[in-house]
């Protein structure tokens, strides 16, 4: 792993430029018969590739970042020549497109700011869910045990600590549900299971392996509690995590951990559940204590016509427009 970041932290946009090459004769065998140039990231090269070939053939570009590239918290930990190339070649797609996407308004505005001749040409078209209909929720039965869940792994600056010391808590004062667990599908980080062992909650916590996603989906359906861990950095304002949508469409109340303000609007707009503030036990602890009793944890009515926005035909919908309007 330090070979593999001493590599990262040399190497523009990411090592697998190698491909590049090849990657370069197959976008241009291709443009000349479509409409429009699309480039997605990661890899933050295709971008460059896409640019060369829409020019070269006279063709609309359209540059999607599905995460942030310069203010991506990755890109700070390469060495200072490195990020003044990376930095050059977002500027020169930026610049280049005509028509820029990314994941959330808030990378939107801090695009427009830095680019802010190309400001109407920066759009925001976050993630979604592909519909699915996985039948009515069970109820929880009156003395079976609550059931808390994560989705996906717990690594880098996420974590579970607010939700297990909420959990402590309320076991240290005789008020945690009766055959409460949490469990998160995926691998947690070392950190947050030493954190869980440290607080005595070794029977409470459980890493089940990785399954088929719509075995995942179903799993977090039935549930009684979804998490979404937290990111208390303002790097965190930037990304919206996938697990987000998974969340939406499975239809299980969950709390999320956050202090994006675009998380907790997405949330609370959609009435899928509760927002906490990152490191607030007391108000995990009242979540939890709801979620148990079976009351709402949500702030208003869970809202289907507001969840349906972050579908993915309505994604699909808003991604089109804008190719419409640059093919126009």
């Amino acid at each position: 792993e330090a070979w593999h970041r001493a590599v990262d932290a040399v190497v523009p946009m990411e090592t697998v430029l190698v491909h590049a090459p090849h990657a370069a004769r197959r976008v241009e065998d291709l443009a000349p018969s479509h409409d429009l140039v699309w480039s997605t990231s990661y890899p933050y090269h295709a971008h460059l590739l896409a640019l060369r070939a829409a020019r070269r053939h006279r063709k609309p570009f359209v540059a999607d970042l599905r995460d942030p590239w310069s203010l991506n918290w990755v890109h700070r930990r390469k060495l200072a020549p490195t990020r003044w190339i990376e930095r050059a070649a977002e500027r020169a797609v930026l610049e280049g497109a005509d028509a820029v996407v990314v994941t959330t308004e808030t990378l939107a505005a801090r695009y427009r700011e830095m680019f802010p001749a190309r400001a109407a040409r920066i759009h925001a078209v976050h993630n979604c869910f592909e519909p699915l209909d996985f039948g009515a929720r069970t109820p929880r039965a009156a003395n079976a045990p609550l059931r808390l869940m994560h989705f996906g792994n717990v690594y880098g600056p996420w974590s579970l600590r607010t939700l297990f010391e909420a959990l402590a808590g309320l076991r240290r004062e005789g008020a945690l549900p009766h055959g409460v667990e949490v469990q998160n599908l995926g691998k947690l980080s070392d950190r947050d299971r030493d954190h869980a062992r440290a607080l005595g909650l070794e029977g409470v916590v459980r890493a089940l392996p990785t399954m088929d996603y719509a075995d995942g989906l179903r799993a977090l359906r039935d549930a009684d509690l979804l998490v979404l861990a937290a990111w208390d950095d303002p790097d965190a304002s930037l990304y919206i995590q996938g697990k987000l949508y998974d969340y939406l469409l499975a239809g299980t109340p969950f709390v999320a951990e956050t202090a994006n303000p675009e998380v907790a609007d997405i949330v609370n707009r959609t009435g899928a559940g509760a927002v906490v503030a990152p490191g607030d036990v007391p108000a995990m602890r009242a979540v939890v204590l709801r979620a148990a009793e079976g009351a709402s944890i949500s702030l208003r009515p869970r809202d289907s016509h507001a969840i349906s926005y972050f579908s993915s035909p309505e994604a699909t919908a808003r991604l089109a427009a804008i190719f419409d309007e640059v093919c126009r």
